[in-house]
């Protein structure tokens, strides 16, 4: 639906927007994905392997534990050391 700025009926869009948003906020919640299941996903998307990675990670040994979800992983590494360049970089 298309509604000119300032009209009734964009300031009834806007309050079912936000009625819809409320309503699936509350009944249906959208926990954030598994960082390793994640890393995962966009890997299959983009049809890349282990070794498509290692390039990109300082050191082959932070690669392996992303691909066996090894719990020795740390979620909270620097992602300074992530190139921008990376295929699993998301802007």
């Amino acid at each position: 639906m298309d509604a000119n700025p300032g009209s009734k009926q964009e300031e009834e869009l806007e309050f079912w927007s936000l009625l819809v948003e409320r309503y699936e906020q509350e009944h249906h919640p959208i926990d954030f994905p598994d960082p390793i299941e994640a890393i995962r996903f966009r890997m299959e998307q983009e049809g890349l392997r282990q070794k498509d990675l290692a390039k990109y990670f300082p050191g082959k040994n932070r690669v392996i534990p992303i691909s066996r979800k090894n719990s020795a992983f740390s979620t909270k590494s620097p992602t300074s050391k992530v190139s921008s360049s990376h295929p699993l970089h998301q802007s």
